[in-house]
């Protein structure tokens, strides 16, 4: 072939997963209305032109079995729909993965799309394998790899994987079973256009020649008649009976995947049921870990504080005391902050199995009571576990009334004076602080409305340390 047709197209959302060894993607061609047959035949080209030896797809019916075979592309398919039991297919599609690649096999992965149980299943077979020892570390690796976050499908995959069968006891050619004539000598290689399965419905093709016709044996052992000729795959396929590309409409541009959107919620409405809802409870546990973490961790919760600011000299090339003020940075820096701060929390909360929707809640304390009063989880002094609770201080880090479920002064809540400015910023502060450059603080005259009321009147009101200051 000559063209793009002999070059290909790689899958789309194709990635290794062990470098020259296991890869996924999406269906080749497309998923479901997405589908496209031109695009399917370019994807399997460019699939043998990598020198991939076998497809192996988890889909429950058949749909790109019969292309694979017009291609010669060899394939397996292990039916894992949402209904099948993970506890019996994995085992065996995890032995007979390590086999083929023990073997020299190069794999490609699929089901319709790369969903969260692929995810899972692929990391799950890292922890399986003994190639990466824990779960979290498992899918933190096929989250990178892949760009995305796993969600709870693949983690329940990745927690069940330890709980499987182990290596040498499923799986692997010594539990495939070929359908052959009882007179048939037995085979030196794999015989042309022979299906096989194992115990799960495992069912693995070879196509080395023409695809879909076997020759039962006789008694004799010996082949039947020669079979109708066939097109002689060696030559190079003339120009005129090439696929044309005409009968089937170009496949449009298939947009980027949208990203993950993360809700935050309301405190008060996540603690209607108590004060531990598990997006607070998680959080609280995430802070623990960071507090944990050396001061020199970047990740660290002494380290993100002192970004936003600190009393103490910040050691060389630490990026401490950041925080805009008493200007227009002011709104931007801090949502930026905040964008950075809750990804290095949303990452300690899914590595300890948190919410894998975790965002960080947020208050309206302009509210009536109890909404203008410290969420209940802020004031606990233990966590459900009997450990410290980090987000519960006390006098003098917490002013005491607040502490102790106080009321807010409904004067320092309202965002209604910073609101009804018209302007931005100069040629008064306007609602977001005066047009000056970047600045840790500045002059207090370029406060900004929101700033002022009621951002720092929260701050004195809620007390601490400099707490007039931050």
């Amino acid at each position: 072939m000559k063209g793009k047709w002999a070059k290909g197209i790689a899958p789309r959302f194709f990635a290794w997963i062990i470098k020259d060894q296991l890869a996924v993607s999406e269906r080749p061609g497309g998923y479901a209305r997405n589908h496209r047959r031109v695009r399917r035949q370019e994807e399997i080209l460019w699939l043998r032109g990598e020198g991939f030896t076998r497809v192996v797809s988890l889909l429950t019916s058949p749909h790109n079995l019969h292309a694979y075979d017009e291609l010669n592309m060899a394939w397996a398919q292990v039916p894992f729909g949402p209904q099948d039991d993970p506890s019996v297919v994995l085992p065996d599609l995890y032995a007979q993965l390590r086999d083929w690649m023990a073997s020299g096999e190069r794999l490609l992965l699929h089901q319709e799309e790369l969903s969260d149980r692929l995810m899972g299943v692929v990391a799950g077979y890292l922890r399986w394998s003994g190639l990466v020892p824990e779960g979290p570390q498992a899918i933190t690796v096929v989250e990178r790899i892949m760009h995305r976050q796993m969600g709870p499908d693949g983690r329940v995959l990745v927690a069940l994987a330890p709980q499987l069968s182990g290596a040498g006891r499923c799986g692997g050619p010594a539990t495939v079973k070929a359908r052959m004539s009882e007179d048939e000598p037995p085979r030196r290689e794999p015989a042309p256009h022979k299906r096989e399965e194992t115990d799960v419905d495992l069912v693995a093709y070879d196509a080395e020649t023409t695809p879909g016709r076997v020759a039962p044996a006789t008694d004799a052992g010996e082949a039947e008649p020669e079979p109708e000729p066939e097109p002689d795959p060696e030559p190079e396929p003339q120009p005129e009976l090439e696929p044309q590309p005409e009968a089937e409409p170009e496949p449009e541009p298939e947009p980027e995947p949208e990203p993950e959107v993360f809700v935050r919620r309301e405190i008060w409405g996540l603690e209607e049921n108590g004060e531990f809802d598990p997006i607070t409870l998680a959080y609280a546990k995430a802070v623990q870990v960071m507090q944990a973490r050396p001061a020199s961790d970047p990740t660290s919760w002494r380290y993100q504080a002192a970004v936003h600011g600190s009393y103490s000299a910040p050691p060389a090339g630490a990026d401490w005391n950041q925080c805009q003020h008493q200007g227009w940075f002011f709104l931007p820096w801090h949502r930026m902050y905040l964008y950075f701060f809750e990804k290095i929390v949303r990452k300690a909360v899914i590595d300890a199995a948190g919410p894998a929707d975790f965002a960080i809640p947020y208050w309206n304390y302009d509210r009536p009571f109890p909404g203008n009063t410290l969420p209940r989880g802020f004031r606990t002094a233990t966590l459900p576990d009997g450990s410290p609770n980090p987000l519960a201080l006390r006098p003098p880090r917490r002013a005491a009334a607040i502490a102790n479920g106080g009321q807010l002064d409904p004067t320092i809540t309202s965002p209604d004076a910073a609101l009804a400015e018209t302007r931005f910023t100069t040629p008064s502060t306007g609602f977001g602080g005066g047009k000056v450059g970047p600045q840790h603080f500045g002059d207090f005259a370029d406060t900004g409305a929101i700033e002022s009321t009621p951002h720092n009147d929260i701050h004195v009101a809620l007390g601490g340390a400099g707490s007039g200051q931050c």
